[in-house]
C-alpha cells in the first residue's frame, strides 16, 4: 500500500471482521494457506493531516494450492556442457522453493532450442541435456515441474552454456556518442570481442579490419584501438557506422555505430570593438568576423570558424543606416552632402559557430560628423548694455565629435559675445548694446569637423529698469481738491530718461514723465503718509517676464486736509447781559503744520459766513461781533444771537454748527404796590355773601418784560384769587415777553385784609339739622365762629345766624342772616321756650 500524504508506518493494521485462522503480527497477516485459497479483508487506521482520523480497507488474496506457479530461481547460473557432450542436473536445484517443498519433475522429452541438442527426464528428478555439435553456443531446457499434490504443471527455462571444441570469437556491435569537436578512443577487443562457451583463443593474434565512408567523423585504427574525432560542423543526432571484421576464429563481424552528440555547453561570442568613420565618405564597411576579441568554441578544429548571421535584435542606429554585407562584414551609410550630424551607435550582431550555435558581438560605430543646429536662442538675462542668451544644443548635443563652442551672430554679423557651456546649454553674454535697442541674434554650433547651420532668429535687446534718483512730497492747498478727508500733495520726481511714467503704489495713480524733474499732485488721506514711487520704463524687458517697472523710491509726507471741528457741538451761554461765552468745539489741524486760526462769530439777523481765501486762510462776512476768543462782548442786552466758530489751518476753512443764545443774566424785579386787598364787607346776592378782590397788586416791569405772579403754586401772567384755597405764598417777577423763561428775581406780595376771597351760601330755610343752614368757601372754612338764635317773628319760627371771622380772616366784617325753619311747629302747641343754638355744637 502507499500513502502519499502521510506516514504509512504510523498506520495500525487489523483484520476486518472475523477471519478464522489468521492473526495480525505488526504489519503482517499470519496464518496457514487454505488449499482452496482465501480472500482476507483487512483495515488500516491512523491520523491524517490536521489530526483527522483516516481509515482504509484492502484484501489479501491467497491463491488456491493448485493455482500456484513454480518459477525458476532468480540469478540461476547456466549449466555448462562441452560441444557434442551431455550433462545431467537436478531440477530441484533450479526452482524458487524452500527445501521442505517437495517437487515433482515431469517425464519424457523436454524442449531445447538448438537443433542438434536434446533434453529429457532421467527419473528421480534429474534432467539430461545432450549438446550435439555446432553453434549456437547457448540454449535452454524447458523442464516440466509441480509441487507435490498439484494437478497442474509449471515450466521453467534452465539456461545451458555450450563450450565449443575450438575457440570461437564473437564480435558484438556497439554504439558511441561523440560531441562535435571532441575525440574518443575505443578498444575493440575489450568493448566488442567475446569467446563463445568460455573457450578463449589468442587475443594478440587478432587482426581488425574497418570500413568507414561517412563525413561527420574522422576515423583511424591503430591495432585494436579505434580513434574517432567528430568534426566541429557535425550535426548532433547524425548517425554513421564503422564496419569491423576479424578474419580469424570464425571471421566474426560487427559494427561501431557513431552518433554525433550534443555540442559542449558553450556558445560562440562575437567581438566587441569600435570603428571610426568620417561623414566625408558616403559609406563605411567594417569586418566583424575574424577580429580580435571574438570567441569560437571550436577554434582550430576541423570545420570551425564563425559566420555573420544577422544584425542583433533591436538593432538601431540613429546616425546611419546599417546592414550586413556577406557573412563577415557590416556596411554603414548616411545621408549625402557631407553634412551628416555624426554620433555613436552600438550595433549588436549575431555570429554562429560550426554547430550553428549563435552568439552576439557588438560594434560601436563612431561616426565623425557635423553638429546639427542648436535648438534655439533665448534671452535669460540683460543689463543696460548687455544681453545674456541661452543656446540649448538640442540635437547638436549629440554631435560626434562633441560640440566645442557656439558662435553668436548679431544682425547677421559676428557679435561681441563670450560663451561658456553649462550642461547641454551654452550661455553667451553679448556686450556693447544700447538700452532698449532691438537686435536679431542667431547661433551655430562648432565641433572638430566644422560649423552647423544657424538657429532660427531671436530678437532681443539690452534692458535696465528705470530708476528714481530723488523725489520730494509737499502738502499744498487746492480749493477744488482739499477736503476734510483728502489732502493734496505735490510731488517732484527726478528719474532717468528711460522712464515713461511713475506709478504711485498707495493710490494706483500713474504719472507721465515730463522732464528731468516731473511735478504732479496726488490726493492722500490727511496725516502722516508714506509714498512709494515706482518708475515705469518706456521699454519692455526682452524676456517679457517681471514687467517693465523699476525699483521703488520711498518718501514720506504729512498730508493736510481741511480743518474740522471735533467736537463740533457748539454751545454758548450769556456771561452778562452784553457778553457771551462759546464752548463745545475744538478745531483740529488735520495734518497741517501751519497752525489753526479760530474765530467766534455772533449775529442777530441774516447770516454770517466763513470762506477761504486763495491761500486757504479764513475770510469772514456778515457777523455783528467776532473774536478770536470764545468770549464775545459788547452785545445788545436781552437779545437773541446766533453763534458759531470758524477755523482755518491754511488748507481750507470749516464752520461749527450754529447755536442760539439770549443775552440775559439779570433783570430787576417789578416795581409798584406789592399787596392786594380783599373786601372786608361782603357783597350780598340773595342768600349768598361774597368778600371779593377789592384791589389786586399793581406791579410794573421794564420795557420788553411783563410781571408774572406766583399764586396757587404756579406762575401766571395775571393776578386772580379763588375762594377755594389760600394762594399764599404769593410773589411777582419780571419775565421777557418773547422769551418768558428769562425772568427776574421774585418780589413778595402780601395781603392787606384776608389771604383770599370768601363766599358764604345760606339755604332758603333752616333744615332739621341746623348745621346745614349755610356753607363757607373752603379757604375760610376753619376761620369763623357762628351763633344760631331761634325766634318767632310774626308767628313764623326763624333762626338768626351770626358768622364772625377769625384767624387770617379776622379783618372781615361778620355776617348776620335770618332764615325760617323749613318745618314750622303746630299752631296749637304752646310755643317752646327759645333756646340759643350753638352751630359749633
Amino acid at each position: 500500500m502507499s500513502w502519499p500524504s502521510g506516514d504509512a508506518s504510523s498506520l495500525t493494521l487489523s483484520l476486518w471482521g472475523d477471519q478464522p485462522g489468521f492473526t495480525v503480527q505488526g504489519d503482517r497477516i499470519v496464518g496457514a494457506a487454505p488449499e482452496d485459497g482465501a480472500l482476507v479483508p483487512f483495515q488500516l487506521k491512523g491520523k491524517g493531516s490536521g489530526g483527522r482520523d483516516v481509515v482504509a480497507y484492502g484484501f489479501l488474496r491467497i491463491p488456491a494450492f493448485d493455482d500456484m506457479q513454480v518459477q525458476l530461481k532468480p540469478g540461476t547460473t547456466p549449466v555448462v556442457v562441452d560441444e557434442d557432450a551431455s550433462v545431467s542436473f537436478d531440477a530441484a536445484d533450479y526452482v524458487d522453493l524452500i527445501a521442505s517443498d517437495a517437487v515433482e519433475v515431469g517425464s519424457g522429452q523436454f524442449s531445447a532450442q538448438r537443433a542438434a541438442a536434446s533434453c529429457s527426464a532421467e527419473g528421480s528428478g534429474d534432467v539430461t541435456y545432450r549438446a550435439g555439435r555446432e553453434a549456437p553456443w547457448s540454449d535452454t531446457c524447458l523442464v516440466q515441474v509441480r509441487l507435490q499434490g498439484q494437478e497442474r504443471w509449471s515450466f521453467i527455462d534452465v539456461p545451458i552454456s555450450i563450450r565449443p571444441a575450438e575457440p570461437q570469437l564473437l564480435l558484438s556491435s556497439i554504439s558511441h556518442t561523440i560531441a562535435p569537436g571532441t575525440t574518443e578512443t575505443v578498444d575493440m577487443y575489450s568493448n566488442m570481442a567475446a569467446w563463445e562457451g568460455g573457450r578463449e583463443g589468442d587475443a594478440g593474434s587478432l587482426e581488425y579490419r574497418i570500413v568507414y565512408s561517412g563525413s561527420a567523423f574522422i576515423v583511424t585504427r591503430t591495432g585494436s584501438q579505434l580513434t574517432i574525432e567528430a568534426r566541429a560542423d557535425a550535426r548532433p543526432g547524425n548517425t554513421e557506422n564503422v564496419s569491423v571484421t576479424v578474419p580469424q576464429y570464425g571471421e566474426p563481424s560487427a559494427s561501431v555505430r557513431l552518433v554525433v552528440g550534443a555540442a559542449p555547453p558553450d556558445a560562440p561570442r562575437g567581438a566587441t570593438f569600435t570603428t571610426q568613420c568620417i561623414v566625408t565618405n558616403p559609406s563605411c564597411t567594417i569586418d566583424v568576423v575574424d577580429v580580435a576579441g571574438e570567441y569560437d568554441p571550436f577554434a582550430g578544429k576541423p570545420g570551425s570558424g564563425l559566420r555573420l548571421m544577422s544584425l542583433g535584435g533591436g538593432s538601431r542606429c540613429d546616425v546611419a543606416s546599417v546592414s550586413t554585407s556577406g557573412s563577415t562584414s557590416i556596411t554603414a551609410t548616411w545621408p549625402g552632402g557631407g553634412q551628416a550630424p555624426g554620433g555613436q551607435c552600438i550595433i549588436p550582431f549575431i555570429v554562429s559557430d560550426a554547430q550553428g550555435r549563435t552568439g552576439t558581438g557588438t560594434l560601436t560605430l563612431d561616426l565623425q560628423g557635423f553638429p546639427q543646429a542648436p535648438a534655439s536662442v533665448t534671452t535669460v538675462g540683460f543689463t543696460r548694455s548687455t544681453v545674456v542668451l541661452d543656446v540649448p544644443l538640442g540635437e547638436a548635443g549629440r554631435a560626434h565629435p562633441g560640440v566645442t563652442g557656439v558662435t553668436i551672430l548679431q544682425d547677421g554679423s559676428p557679435a561681441n559675445a563670450s560663451c561658456s557651456p553649462a550642461g547641454g546649454v551654452y550661455r553667451c553674454t553679448v556686450s556693447g548694446l544700447v538700452n532698449g535697442a532691438p537686435h536679431v541674434f542667431t547661433a551655430a554650433a562648432v565641433n572638430a569637423v566644422g560649423t552647423s547651420a544657424a538657429t532660427s532668429p531671436h530678437t532681443s535687446w539690452a534692458y535696465a529698469a528705470p530708476e528714481v534718483s530723488n523725489a520730494t512730497a509737499t502738502p499744498v492747498y487746492r480749493p477744488d481738491g482739499t477736503e476734510r478727508g483728502r489732502g493734496i500733495v505735490e510731488l517732484a520726481i527726478a528719474a532717468s530718461d528711460d522712464s515713461l511714467s511713475f506709478r504711485i503704489e498707495e493710490t494706483g495713480q500713474v504719472i507721465n514723465r515730463t522732464g528731468a524733474t516731473t511735478s504732479a499732485e496726488i490726493a492722500l488721506s490727511p496725516g502722516p503718509q508714506n509714498i512709494t514711487i515706482v518708475p515705469i520704463s518706456q521699454f519692455q524687458p526682452p524676456t517679457g517676464d517681471g514687467g517693465n517697472e523699476g525699483g521703488a523710491f520711498r518718501t514720506s509726507v504729512t498730508a493736510a486736509g481741511t480743518v474740522y471741528f471735533d467736537p463740533a457741538g457748539t454751545t454758548a451761554k450769556a456771561t452778562s447781559n452784553t457778553s457771551i461765552d462759546v464752548s463745545g468745539v475744538a478745531a483740529q489741524p488735520n495734518g497741517s503744520a501751519l497752525g489753526v486760526d479760530v474765530v467766534y462769530l455772533a449775529w442777530r439777523s441774516g447770516d454770517a459766513s466763513c470762506s477761504a481765501d486763495g491761500n486757504g486762510r479764513l475770510r469772514v462776512s456778515g457777523a455783528e461781533a467776532q473774536s478770536s476768543s470764545p468770549a464775545l462782548t459788547g452785545l445788545a442786552e436781552y437779545s437773541t444771537y446766533n453763534v458759531k466758530a470758524c477755523a482755518s489751518n491754511g488748507f481750507g476753512v470749516s464752520e461749527s454748527n450754529t447755536a442760539q443764545v439770549f443775552t440775559f443774566t439779570f433783570v430787576e424785579g417789578p416795581k409798584g404796590d406789592a399787596s392786594y386787598t380783599v373786601a372786608t364787607k361782603p357783597a350780598i346776592e340773595g342768600n349768598r355773601y361774597v368778600y371779593g378782590l377789592e384791589a389786586p397788586p399793581k406791579m410794573n416791569a421794564r420795557d420788553g418784560f411783563a410781571p408774572q405772579y406766583y399764586v396757587y403754586g404756579s406762575w401766571k401772567p395775571g393776578f386772580e384769587l379763588s375762594a377755594d384755597a389760600s394762594p399764599l405764598p404769593v410773589s411777582a417777577r419780571s419775565c421777557h415777553t418773547a422769551l418768558p423763561e428769562f425772568c427776574s428775581d421774585t418780589v413778595a406780595i402780601t395781603p392787606r385784609t384776608a389771604p383770599t376771597t370768601v363766599a358764604v351760601y345760606f339755604r332758603d330755610c333752616v333744615p332739621a339739622n341746623t348745621n346745614d343752614l349755610f356753607s363757607v368757601s373752603a379757604a375760610a372754612r376753619g376761620s369763623y365762629t357762628s351763633i344760631l338764635t331761634p325766634k318767632v317773628v310774626g308767628g313764623v319760627a326763624v333762626i338768626d345766624a351770626r358768622i364772625t371771622w377769625t384767624g387770617d380772616f379776622d379783618r372781615l366784617e361778620p355776617i348776620t342772616h335770618r332764615a325760617p325753619l323749613c318745618t314750622q311747629p303746630e299752631p296749637d302747641d304752646p310755643a317752646d321756650p327759645v333756646v340759643p343754638i350753638d352751630p359749633e355744637g
